[in-house]
C-alpha cells in the first residue's frame, strides 16, 4: 500500500499524533465475511543501540521516532483502580491528560499490573504518548517445567501481541519487571544458576514478538543491561567522582567515599570485601588517590 504525503504520528511534544481510520473488509464472491476498523498512525520507531563514539566502550539506548532521536520523559503506570473490571474511560483520560500536561512522552505499563483495556492504548494514540509494554511477569520465579503453564504463557503472549501490535503508541515489548535483577542480587554467588523464567524472557516471548509483530523492539527485562560487570560500573563511577572533586581544589577539599570495608560476607558498596580482597573499585580508587595524578577536563575555550 502506498500513501502519498502522509501526516506522520508524533509524540505530543514533537508534533501532532495524526491518526487515520483504516477499514479492512474480507469478502468472497461479493459476500462480506468480516470487517475490521481501527485508528492507525504512520510512523517509524527504532531502538538505537549503536556505539556511542563520544564515550568509547558504550552504546546508545534511545528511541528514534521518524528519524528523530528523542529523550524519553515519563513514568511507570500501574493499574488505575484496584477493581480493574470497573475501570472507566474517563479515569484513563484523566490520568493520561495529567501525564501529557506534565510533559511526559512515554509510560511504562508495569509487569506487576495488567494488560490495560483497549481504551488506554487508544487514548495514548490520540494523546501522543508512547507505551513501553511489559509482559505480565514481576518479582517472582516462574516455573518452566510445567507444560500446561508454558502453554498458558504462550497463549497469553500471542493474544496480547496480536491485540496491541498495531497501536502507533507501542514502543517496546519488555519481558518482565525486575526478575533478572532480583535473581542476580540473590544468587550472585551461583553464576551457573539460570534465572527461573529464562525460557520465557530469552526464547518464547522474543520469538512471539518477532513472529506476530516484527517491528516493535523487544527487551528481556527492566532493569536489564546484559552482563553489566557491576564492579566496573562502580569503579568507573568512583574514579569519575574523585577526579572531578580533586580538579576543583581548593573549592572542594576532600572526598570520603562510601565504603571501605564490610562487617560480613555480602554484596555491597565496599571496595574491600569481608575477607580483605580488593574489588575493582579499590584499585581504581587507589590510582585516583595517588599523591600526584594527571586528570583532564575541557576548558572554557574548548582546550583541555
Amino acid at each position: 500500500m502506498e500513501i502519498y504525503n502522509p501526516q506522520l504520528w508524533w509524540t505530543h511534544d514533537l508534533g501532532e499524533p495524526t491518526l487515520y481510520t483504516l477499514q479492512a473488509i474480507l469478502s468472497l464472491d461479493g459476500t462480506q465475511l468480516e470487517q475490521q476498523q481501527q485508528e492507525v498512525g504512520i510512523r517509524t520507531l527504532e531502538l538505537d543501540q549503536s556505539p556511542d563514539t563520544a564515550e568509547p566502550g558504550t552504546r546508545f539506548f534511545r528511541f528514534v521516532l521518524n528519524g528523530v532521536p528523542i529523550f524519553v520523559r515519563g513514568a511507570c503506570w500501574i493499574p488505575a483502580h484496584s477493581f480493574v473490571g470497573a475501570l472507566k474511560a474517563e479515569r484513563y483520560a484523566m490520568l493520561l491528560k495529567a501525564a501529557q500536561e506534565a510533559n511526559m512522552n512515554m509510560l511504562r505499563v508495569w509487569g506487576g499490573g495488567i494488560y490495560e483495556h483497549d481504551v488506554f492504548y487508544e487514548l495514548c494514540n490520540r494523546s501522543g504518548i508512547l507505551v513501553w509494554q511489559d509482559f505480565m511477569f514481576a518479582c517472582a520465579m516462574y516455573p518452566e517445567d510445567k507444560r500446561s503453564f508454558v502453554d498458558e504463557v504462550e497463549a497469553e503472549a500471542r493474544y496480547q501481541v496480536r491485540r496491541l501490535r498495531n497501536h502507533p503508541c507501542l514502543a517496546l515489548w519488555c519481558g518482565n519487571n525486575e526478575n533478572q535483577w532480583i535473581h542476580d542480587r540473590t544468587y550472585w554467588d551461583k553464576p551457573d544458576f539460570a534465572v527461573p523464567g529464562s525460557l520465557y524472557y530469552n526464547k518464547l516471548l522474543p520469538q512471539i514478538v518477532k513472529e506476530l509483530d516484527g517491528k516493535t523492539p523487544y527487551w528481556p527485562g527492566s532493569p536489564y543491561g546484559g552482563n553489566d560487570y557491576s564492579m566496573l560500573a562502580q569503579a568507573e563511577g568512583l574514579k569519575f567522582g574523585i577526579e572531578h572533586y580533586r580538579r576543583r581544589k581548593p573549592h572542594c577539599s576532600g572526598t570520603l567515599i562510601w565504603q571501605l570495608n564490610d562487617c560480613w560476607p555480602v554484596l555491597s558498596w565496599s571496595i574491600v570485601d569481608y575477607y580483605g580482597f580488593g574489588k575493582a573499585g579499590y584499585f581504581y580508587t587507589r590510582r585516583a588517590y595517588a599523591a600526584v595524578m594527571a586528570s583532564f577536563q575541557k576548558g572554557n575555550d574548548g582546550e583541555h
